[in-house]
């Protein structure tokens, strides 16, 4: 004698109040928090925020610093902005920014040699900066496009794999993106003091 079994699903559904949300239907998504929350997230505090990702990496956004806002990182010169192939297209600001360079903080100073002999070294271009470089190619917003294809031509600049031979303090190398890059920064100690030696050389012709 066989047995028949016969399964009937039984469907339940659960209601439930979302806690999280997050909408991707538009070309930003938002993130929202709390009960019924909309797709749009709002931290409103007058203390620091501190977000901890582990052992000595973390990063302060801190409403009572200078000037009212600071973000900085919770152990000093640690951490970066972007990265060697995801890098910010543009950094906006009213003012300049600073690098460190109190006396100080620094040991074993020494003078700058052979500044001109650099300088005679370097080679400056003017280049456009590769479309797949300078733009995700999922991106097709039509005006977003227009603008990255304007601001990656006509560029002014070095390149890193020939100035690495003549100045390297002013090159750096990303071992994960196997890309270069160069702090602009640096050279501009060595065109002061080339433009002194050059004087020289005047001085003495004349």
């Amino acid at each position: 004698m066989r047995k028949i079994i016969v399964c009937i699903p039984i469907l339940l559904t659960l209601s439930l109040i979302a806690q999280i949300r997050v909408d991707c239907s538009g070309y930003y998504p938002t993130v929202g928090i709390g009960t019924n929350p909309q797709p749009n997230f709002y931290l409103t505090t007058s203390s620091r925020v501190k977000f901890d990702m582990g052992s000595y990496v973390g990063l302060i956004i801190d409403p009572s610093a200078y000037y009212a806002l600071a973000l900085y990182p919770t152990t000093n010169n640690h951490g970066n902005i972007g990265r060697s192939d995801r890098a910010f297209r543009e950094i906006w600001a009213y003012n300049y920014y600073d690098l460190n360079s109190d006396s100080s903080q620094k040991e074993n100073i020494r003078p700058l040699t052979n500044a001109l002999q650099i300088v005679k070294g370097l080679r400056g271009i003017k280049y456009d900066l590769k479309r797949e470089v300078a733009m995700d190619k999922t991106i097709t917003d039509a005006g977003y496009v227009a603008n990255v294809e304007k601001s990656r031509k006509g560029r002014v600049g070095f390149v890193a794999q020939e100035m690495v031979k003549v100045f390297p303090e002013a090159v750096h190398y990303v071992d994960s993106t196997h890309v270069y890059g160069i702090d602009y920064t640096r050279v501009i100690p060595v065109l002061v003091e080339a433009i002194k030696e050059q004087q020289i050389i005047i001085e003495a012709l004349q």
